[in-house]
């Protein structure tokens, strides 16, 4: 469906603070890659950058051969979707006019006389059909957010990036929306889900990235990074993993005691 979406030696600062450093993440055509890391990592910010909405200090983010910077804004809003976390909507709007605003880049939009056939799609992938014509505002939480994710997804771009999209959500919506998330990925779209969620992510991403302190610490399959040591050393909890014939399940448990300090000076 598109070529690959690539950050090369990334780094970005917000506020006089070194937020990302030299970080490389490719998102590929036909998987779906789960970005974890503690609070504070850099996540949302490398997933900004990749979006083409935050201009990174040194690096390049490239779509194929192309720097993503280099397209029009059109162009970049066809070819990267984003869904930030925590979106919301300030005026009322029924819930599939906000859906329809996915397809602008596309010319279309809402109040052009015409169901267009990517917003009904993407609203019954979501589940978010029923509140259709209901203000967005009158919304809970959970149901705007997959709203929101059905707009991203009415885009249907090559690129599809999703800032926390099941944070809101009940655990049924959870397994959803992760689920519709996957298939797009089969589609052969990029995908990178943003998420603390061990367990989602060790169930439905083809690849797991982990940042720490701005920096990739980690990247490989959910096997391969989601260890006990390695999410010790970079969260600090003891966790559980059990190989299961379905899949991995990946579960953290207990916090580990933290690390002695220096003794404080004698009196």
């Amino acid at each position: 469906m598109g070529a690959a979406l690539t950050a090369r030696a990334v780094a970005a600062r917000l506020g006089g603070r070194q937020v990302l450093a030299d970080v490389d993440m490719t998102l590929s055509p036909g998987s779906l890659t789960a970005i974890i890391g503690p609070n504070g990592a850099g996540k949302t910010t490398l997933v900004r950058v990749m979006a083409g909405l935050v201009r990174p200090e040194a690096g390049t983010v490239l779509f194929g051969e192309r720097p993503l910077s280099a397209l029009s804004a059109r162009e970049r809003a066809r070819t990267v979707a984003y869904l930030p976390q925590g979106g919301t909507v300030a005026w009322p709007l029924p819930a599939a006019d906000v859906v329809a605003l996915g397809r602008v880049p596309h010319g279309g939009g809402p109040g052009t006389g015409r169901i267009d056939p990517a917003v009904a799609h993407a609203m019954r992938a979501t589940d978010s059909e029923a509140f259709a014509g209901r203000a967005v505002t009158t919304l809970s939480g959970g149901e705007r957010a997959r709203v929101l994710l059905a707009r991203a997804l009415a885009v249907e771009a090559p690129v599809l990036i999703c800032d926390e999209p099941v944070a809101a959500l009940d655990p049924r919506h959870q397994l959803a929306v992760m689920g519709v998330l996957a298939a797009e990925a089969r589609k052969g779209r990029a995908v990178a889900v943003v998420m603390h969620d061990l367990a989602l992510a060790a169930r439905y991403a083809d690849r797991v990235a982990i940042l720490a302190e701005g920096r990739l610490v980690a990247a490989g399959t959910p096997h391969e990074v989601l260890t006990p040591a390695m999410l010790a050393e970079v969260f600090g909890v003891a966790s559980l993993r059990e190989e299961r014939p379905d899949g991995l399940l990946v579960l953290p448990w207990r916090p580990l005691a933290p690390e002695p300090g220096p003794l404080p000076p004698s009196v």
